[in-house]
């Protein structure tokens, strides 16, 4: 299998490269934009498997940004997970625009990985080519979830270590 290829939308560089580093520590290939049109370029040029989107950036906001990407390019929308340092009322809306996944900062590294991974293969399980590569985390996790009331699935990660776990969905 192929290591997965993540775009990082994080216009932060000490943000930004601390997820650089702990994504490609998990075994992710990953391409990093500092705004929003940077990001779309990156998209059109090097086809990522998953985005993490700052709703913060420059240029083209992250609202509109994972809007955009979530109905830019086949064979079907971009996995996205928002990671923002707004509060978590802010969930609801991306859930209406189409995030898979959303964090508020400050995250652990293994919150984010394991998360990606989640996402990446549900996508596989449900798209059947989504190749990703394994990249054991371990790790306690807190819960992450989606506002409720959203129309997206609502997931939640167990709070030990996620050697033989995996998140359950409600």
């Amino acid at each position: 299998m192929g290591k997965a290829t993540i775009l990082v939308v994080e216009d932060e560089a000490e943000i930004g490269e601390v997820f650089r580093l702990n994504l490609e520590g998990a075994g992710f290939r990953v391409l990093w934009a500092t705004d929003g049109l940077e990001a779309l370029r990156l998209c059109d040029e090097e086809r990522p498997d998953l985005a993490t989107v700052d709703l913060m950036v420059p240029i083209i906001s992250g609202y509109r940004l994972v809007e955009l990407l979530k109905g830019r390019r086949p064979p079907g929308p971009l996995p996205v997970i928002v990671v923002t340092a707004l509060d978590f009322e802010e969930a609801d809306d991306v859930a209406r625009l189409g995030a898979d996944g959303f964090l508020m900062k400050p995250i652990r590294a293994d919150e984010l990985v394991s998360m990606i991974e989640y996402i990446l293969a549900r996508r596989a399980r449900c798209e059947g080519g989504v190749s990703i590569s394994q990249t054991g985390s371990t790790g306690s996790v807190p819960a992450a979830r989606l506002p409720s009331g959203s129309t997206r699935e609502r997931v939640t990660w167990p709070a030990r270590s996620l050697g033989g776990a995996s998140p359950t969905s409600t």
